[in-house]
């Protein structure tokens, strides 16, 4: 507080120094008069649990109001306001919502609140959340400034010689821990890869490729085992790109099936490779991500190839949602 006094030139309360005091304190006036100390990790985790439970339960727009008083509350802890906004934007991407816009908006607004934040992990998280969005408004200008805005790759892992040294000091669940989590890197990075180079062949017209490319996706997602769904996203593509009717009727029939089926965490936790993860042993709901997809399905443009087919609107009609 006497730091406060020497800088602010005063030892008496004045209303007329509050925006000063936010500065200094690198908040905004409102957050500064609604000051609440920062909850804990193990509160954020339980509410953000209890965010995703009303979505599926009460309805999009009830969590978010709820979630948006809470942030309100407390204005100034930016690990409730990083774990809010990840579930709500995931959420969104999941669940039918009416307003999407609307919402959307209101999400990233707080991702470029995060963009002033201290931890370069929420920094770094909201730079990719907007860039993906600026990618699908278009806006290339916007993409690259944010791009300029994150860090370059470090040369070396650190997390490699601390995995040997763990080993060696016998902390074998740390070690695989970690472990863990660089193979969910690499399965995504790979995935990622994939189906850029699926992209790539098909504005070439290299269609050869492009079946080669989305077989090697489909055995690296089964390889790993964490989501049957997708594995035929980049068969998908090519599809959907050759105006193959068949085949996207076919591998939409695979991908709506098995998103029909309710997901467990027990399914990934019994396997070897992810044990110890933490991410899946702490999940306590079984989204389904059926809604969103039909959503897609009977929204996307790209989807217009197969819309008058008899056996689409089967398909539909299939799933109850027609």
């Amino acid at each position: 507080m006497e730091y406060l006094h020497r800088l602010l030139g005063s030892s008496y309360p004045d209303i007329t120094l509050l925006p000063i005091l936010a500065r200094v304190l690198k908040v905004d006036v409102i957050s500064l008069l609604s000051f609440n100390k920062d909850l804990t990790e193990l509160e954020i985790r339980n509410f953000a649990e209890k965010i995703t439970k009303m979505i599926t339960g009460e309805g999009f727009d009830v969590a978010f109001k709820v979630a948006m008083n809470k942030i309100s509350e407390y204005p100034t802890c930016e690990q409730l306001i990083f774990m809010v906004t990840f579930v709500l934007d995931s959420s969104i991407m999941i669940y039918p919502v009416k307003n999407k816009e609307q919402y959307q908006e209101n999400i990233e607004q707080l991702y470029k609140r995060l963009l002033k934040s201290e931890s370069e992990e929420f920094r770094n998280f909201s730079i990719f959340a907007l860039i993906d969005k600026s990618m699908k408004q278009n806006d290339y200008e916007r993409v690259e400034e944010l791009i300029a805005c994150l860090p370059d790759a470090p040369l070396f892992d650190k997390e490699e010689p601390q995995v040997n040294l763990y080993i060696e000091q016998e902390k074998f669940a740390e070690a695989t821990e970690i472990l863990g989590n660089k193979l969910i890197k690499e399965a995504k990075g790979l995935q990622f890869t994939l189906i850029g180079l699926v992209k790539i062949a098909l504005k070439e017209n290299r269609y050869e490729d492009t079946t080669y490319y989305g077989d090697l996706y489909e055995k690296n997602e089964k390889l790993y085992g964490i989501w049957e769904f997708s594995a035929n996203d980049a068969h998908l593509e090519v599809a959907i790109a050759k105006k193959d009717v068949a085949e996207c009727l076919r591998i939409l029939k695979l991908m709506l099936t098995s998103m029909n089926q309710n997901w467990d965490k027990s399914d990934i936790m019994s396997s070897p490779l992810f044990r110890q993860q933490e991410v899946f042993a702490d999940l306590e709901f079984n989204p389904s991500l059926l809604p969103a997809k039909i959503e897609e399905i009977k929204s996307d443009k790209k989807f217009n190839i197969i819309r008058d087919h008899l056996d689409y609107k089967q398909l539909l009609e299939k799933f109850d949602l027609g």
